[in-house]
């Protein structure tokens, strides 16, 4: 908690039961090719296209894009093509009717977490149909989150999202058959929390910087991180 009373993590120990996280797992099958073709390929300056921390195909889901920690493009909002032209045709949709328990369990944790966040962001959701010209996704699509990234990386490096607001939250679900995993948050000092999977954390980006170390993989699944914004 910072001096003005917000709470700025939750950190909540096997909220995400073996059975849950394998459902989470399936799914993304639909999506499998389209994830395939977007895998970085070569080192780069930016660490989030960087195959150097990559680990497997890893991909981003938006049921209204301009993101809210990037500078805005002046653009009207639109969905994820990984969901209106996926490939093979069709498996968007698939995606999105295997996602409604999940999205329900991170808007129920949000609800639980920071009500207010959640009543906004249920609200926009409602508005940003008012600005789309196909809204067969937004009537599809089962959270209150805006954004949902699919992070399979070795490692993310400690960061912060500038343009974010303080009162935001990113959620992290960590997911899949891996351990040794480390959410490192910092501030005014270095805190580490074991991440392996089943757990899910919320904080602020924008006060606390964050990060997860390189982790290990005990069988053949990789491990994930759902990101949702």
């Amino acid at each position: 908690m910072d001096i003005h009373g917000r709470i700025v993590l939750w950190y909540l120990l096997g909220i995400l039961t073996e059975e849950k996280q394998q459902s989470m797992c399936d799914s993304l099958q639909h999506l499998k090719q389209d994830m395939e073709s977007k895998c970085p390929k070569k080192p780069s300056k930016n660490w989030r296209k960087s195959s150097e921390y990559d680990k497997n195909p890893g991909d981003c889901l938006f049921l209204a894009w301009f993101q809210l920690s990037h500078k805005k493009t002046g653009e009207a909002p639109q969905d994820s093509p990984s969901l209106h032209k996926s490939t093979p045709p069709g498996t968007g949709e698939l995606w999105l009717q295997s996602f409604v328990e999940t999205g329900a369990l991170m808007c129920a944790t949000l609800r639980v977490a920071h009500p207010a966040l959640y009543e906004q962001a249920q609200e926009a959701l409602v508005r940003v149909e008012d600005h789309m010209d196909d809204v067969t996704v937004p009537k599809a699509w089962s959270s209150v989150f805006n954004v949902l990234s699919i992070i399979s990386n070795w490692e993310t490096p400690v960061h912060w999202d500038c343009l974010f607001k303080a009162v935001w939250y990113d959620m992290l679900a960590s997911v899949g058959d891996h351990n040794d995993a480390i959410l490192e948050l910092t501030r005014q000092g270095r805190f580490c929390f074991k991440f392996d999977s089943g757990i899910i954390a919320a904080f602020s980006g924008k006060l606390l910087s964050h990060g997860v170390s390189s982790y290990s993989v005990r069988g053949g699944d990789p491990g994930m991180m759902w990101n949702s914004s």
